[in-house]
């Protein structure tokens, strides 16, 4: 078994994008369910227009695009950008695409990009969606603030943006075992999570030890950030909050329920 240690959130997803699982890229490892589930509830959230411009940063395989081109039966005529911040992902990626037949478009383009520095003109897009990336990209208030100043400046006035996945508070903070062991962290799971999660990620660490699959040790300095207390320092910034609520998962039956410590948050650009 290859273990790996990764220093940043692209550090892991630059590992990520060698596993033979493309869902790892969603950061979600063997939870297909679960990313169309997220995916498909934040594009509920909005009225696309098929003439828009939307950028996903950290679009992880694209399912976001793949879910709105099939809703759009291909007549899809706006400009769909994917961020990713490694160039093993994009190349990933981009076979992933190309082999899918039922994705005849050429509307997708991908381009390395990190939430500091987009590498697109201002006021660019008519969406941005940023989903389970800003608390991993940041690690504490300076960062997100960078960030934030970096992605509302490409969406167009009227634009919106969406911040998915914020964690409220340390997700790691009671978690008591070795941060580095992995019989540490699959007996956390036992413990805290059942038998099922248990055996989902134990079957993942014998498949990583038999094959070429990494197995990557996460960094565990994550932003998080109450809702009221983000809702006051976007007042900040050229955006209006148009709401926030629970961001929602999916239980080991496969139930929707609301996640305890993570926030979705919808904003529109200010005109000027």
């Amino acid at each position: 078994m290859t273990i790996y240690k990764a220093r940043t959130l692209a550090d892991s997803y630059k590992l990520r994008s060698k596993a033979k699982n493309i869902n790892e890229l969603n950061g979600r490892g063997e939870y297909r369910d679960l990313t169309n589930f997220v995916i498909s509830n934040i594009l509920l959230q909005f009225k696309i227009n098929p003439t828009y411009t939307i950028v996903d940063v950290g679009c992880g395989d694209c399912t976001l695009f793949k879910q709105l081109l099939k809703k759009f039966k291909g007549v899809y005529s706006g400009k769909l950008i994917g961020i990713l911040p490694n160039l093993e992902e994009i190349q990933r990626v981009e076979r992933c695409i190309i082999e899918n037949h039922e994705i005849k478009s050429n509307v997708i383009a991908l381009q390395h990009g990190t939430v500091e520095n987009i590498n697109l003109p201002d006021d660019h897009c008519d969406l941005l969606v940023i989903n389970s990336v800003l608390h991993g990209a940041a690690e504490n208030l300076k960062d997100a603030r960078t960030a934030l100043i970096e992605l509302i400046r490409i969406i167009k006035p009227g634009g919106q943006l969406y911040i998915g996945e914020l964690p409220s508070v340390d997700e790691f903070a009671d978690r008591n075992y070795n941060k580095d062991s992995i019989i540490s962290w699959l007996k956390w799971i036992y413990n805290q999570r059942g038998f099922s999660e248990f055996w989902v990620n134990f079957l993942r660490v014998v498949k990583c030890m038999i094959s070429k699959e990494p197995f990557i040790i996460e960094p565990k300095k994550k932003f998080y950030i109450l809702p009221e207390d983000f809702i006051e320092m976007m007042k900040n910034f050229e955006v209006q909050v148009i709401r926030y609520y629970p961001h929602q998962e999916l239980n080991q039956n496969k139930v929707p329920i609301d996640s305890v410590s993570r926030w979705n948050y919808i904003f529109v650009k200010k005109s000027s």
